[in-house]
C-alpha cells in the first residue's frame, strides 16, 4: 500500500469534533506507533490467558488491543477522544470513518467492549464462560485489526 488512505467523510466525526468529544492533537505517527506496540503488548496477554485455559480473562486485553489500535488511527490522523466515554467515542469514529475497510474487526471489537463493561458493571446474571473455539476467534479476529492498522498508519492523512 503506497497512497494515501482516505477516511470516508462523517458529520457524525465533525459533530464529534464540534462537541468537543474528539479534539485535534497533533498528527503524529511515531506516538500512533506506539499505540500498536501497547496493542501487541496486550494480545500477548489474551494470549497467555488462552494458554492457561481462562477464557473469560481474555476479553480485557483484547478490548484494550483493538482500542489502542483505534486510538493509533485517530494519533495519526491528528485527533483524540476526549472526555467521558472516550473510549466509545474512538470505537466510535474509527468506524465512522473507516468501517468500510476494517468492519468486521471492528464489529468484534465493540462486541467485546460490552462484554468487558457487562463483565465489569453487571446488569443482569453472570455471562456464560466463553469457549475456547470463540476466543480463539476473537484473538485472531483483534490480531488482524492490529496488523491493519499498523498497515494503514503511514498512509492516513491529517483529518481536515
Amino acid at each position: 500500500m503506497s497512497e494515501v488512505v482516505e477516511p470516508r467523510k462523517s458529520r457524525t466525526v465533525e459533530d464529534m469534533i464540534r462537541k468537543g468529544r474528539l479534539v485535534r492533537v497533533s498528527h503524529d505517527t511515531q506516538l500512533a506507533a506506539v499505540h500498536i506496540e501497547r496493542a501487541r503488548g496486550r494480545l500477548r496477554s489474551a494470549q497467555r490467558a488462552f494458554d492457561a485455559h481462562d477464557y473469560t480473562e481474555c476479553a480485557s486485553p483484547l478490548w484494550d488491543a483493538a482500542r489502542l489500535s483505534c486510538a493509533a488511527i485517530l494519533q495519526a490522523e491528528g485527533l483524540r477522544a476526549n472526555g467521558e466515554g472516550h473510549h466509545a467515542t474512538t470505537l466510535d469514529a474509527v468506524t465512522e470513518q473507516f468501517g468500510h475497510l476494517l468492519g468486521q474487526w471492528l464489529r468484534t471489537a465493540r462486541r467485546l467492549r460490552a462484554e468487558r463493561r457487562e463483565d465489569q458493571y453487571p446488569t443482569r446474571a453472570l455471562l456464560p464462560e466463553p469457549s475456547a473455539q470463540d476466543t480463539k476467534e476473537d484473538i485472531a479476529s483483534v490480531t488482524a485489526l492490529v496488523n491493519a492498522v499498523q498497515e494503514l498508519l503511514p498512509h492516513l492523512p491529517r483529518y481536515h
